[in-house]
Order: structure tokens, then sequence, then C-alpha cells
């Protein structure tokens, strides 16, 4: 079955709960031509895991609980997954937010960032 990586793939059976969410709000980007006459813009910024966050927090300590490893050993794994090698915390999520945002940045619209380090590809 041919996989996508747009909006018709949450159709497809195999694709998980994520996927589906993810090409929803992708499908919300591109469809941004109906508000952008009227200077909205629409960008999503795609994130990965945000160490600091509360949530992060708590599932890396029940995967060294789970796993019986340090907390200190998931967080490098999770670091290891990025290009950058370093694990994104909720002031950088924020900044490409910031970023996205500003006048510096009037000319996107219809698009998804790509904020994680490098952990997913585009």
């Amino acid at each position: 079955m041919r996989t996508s990586r747009y909006p018709t793939a949450a159709r497809q059976s195999h694709t998980t709960g994520i996927d589906q969410s993810r090409n929803a709000i992708r499908g919300l980007a591109f469809r941004s031509s109906n508000v952008s006459p009227a200077g909205v813009r629409v960008v999503c910024v795609r994130s990965s895991a945000m160490t600091d966050s509360r949530t992060i927090q708590e599932s890396i300590d029940a995967v060294a609980d789970t796993m019986k490893v340090s907390k200190e050993q998931v967080m490098g794994r999770i670091a290891s997954l990025t290009m950058l090698k370093v694990p994104a915390s909720v002031t950088d999520t924020a900044n490409a937010v910031a970023f996205v945002a500003s006048d510096r940045a009037r000319m996107m619209t219809a698009n998804v960032i790509n904020s994680t380090g490098g952990a997913v590809e585009d």
C-alpha cells in the first residue's frame, strides 16, 4: 500500500492516531488560502519531545523505571535521536514559534516548520 505524507494518509488503515493528527494539522496549513487574503498566515511548528516539559518528564521517569535505567540514560537516548544530538526544550520550541509569528517570517504561510533538531526529516 502506498504511504503519503499528506492528509489522504489519514484514511489508510495502517496509520496511527498520531499520523492522522499530524496529517490533519498539515491539511489545515495547506488550506490556508481561504484566510490568506485577510492577512492571516497559517504555519504549523513540528516539535519533538521537549524534555523539560512536565509530560515528557513524567514519560522519562516511567521509561527509566520500567527499563531499570537512569533518567540520564533515557535523556541521552532522546538526544541521540536528533541530528543535533541535543534534546529540544520548551524554550527552543517557543523561539521557533516566536520567529514564525514575527514580521521577519511574513512570507511564510501554508507551511509546516520542522523544529525537531533533525529527529524528524522532511
